[in-house]
């Protein structure tokens, strides 16, 4: 009735019956976030190369969330809910070894290959990385509702123990409203032999019950420019 003060109006961002526009009901099993119906639960995922895109560097529009350390984690804040299998989530943690988790945090540095990796998480390049000597995590978002990315950045880390000049710049990528993962390596160098290139890491999406979509374990199959796209099911 267009008064917004006596509860007869719907708001359009939220409203399951009035999704984005008056009388665009969601389906069963949908329900309203930012004006779009979006899936509560997913039972796997596909994996693929994505699009070409700009390499999203979160240390040059977000905030630096670990340095200095090494097998540690740190809580994050989601700007908008996240499905990832069978939970919404605004919140999760990172850790210094490459993984964006949404259950227990886990600071785990020996990569195993999928189904036996970190339960809810994705593992954009799981390996035993370090911040101590250079390297950075930064998470910030980009973007506006309902198209917002949230984006956690590894820059300049390296391999533990020494610093022996690696240096890994990658990213992982959550996109509001169609729950899409991305995957994003910039400059990945190393004088280690292949390891850079994923030699000696885990990359993939486990659930929390071991479902799970492996890319890559232990093979060189990441380098400077990939991108890797992870699509809910």
């Amino acid at each position: 009735n267009g008064n917004e003060v006596d509860g007869c109006e719907a708001d359009l961002n939220t409203s399951d019956a009035n999704c984005g526009a008056c009388g665009n009901a969601c389906a069963a099993g949908r329900v309203c976030r930012s004006g779009a119906c979006v899936a509560t639960t997913y039972t796997g995922y596909t994996v693929s190369s994505g699009p070409p895109s700009t390499f999203l560097n979160a240390c040059t529009f977000g905030t630096q969330v670990l340095s200095g350390s090494d097998d540690t984690t740190v809580a994050v804040t989601l700007p908008f809910s996240f499905t990832y299998y069978a939970g919404m989530f605004n919140a999760g943690w990172a850790s210094t070894n490459g993984v964006v988790g949404f259950g227990t945090a886990s600071a785990s540095f020996s990569n195993a290959c999928l189904p036996s990796g970190i339960a809810s998480a994705v593992h954009g390049f799981w390996d035993d990385l370090d911040t101590r000597s250079t390297g950075r995590v930064c998470a910030g978002t980009t973007g506006t509702s309902p198209n917002r990315r949230y984006v956690v950045t590894w820059s300049g880390v390296y391999f533990y123990s020494s610093d022996d000049g690696s240096r890994l710049n990658f990213s992982i990528v959550l996109n509001e409203g169609s729950n899409l993962i991305d995957l994003m390596y910039d400059s990945m160098t190393s004088p280690q032999a292949g390891r850079a290139q994923g030699g000696s890491a885990t990359i993939g999406v486990q659930g929390p019950s071991g479902q799970s979509t492996q890319f890559s374990c232990n093979s060189g199959s990441v380098a400077t420019g990939t991108r890797l796209r992870f699509t809910p099911m």
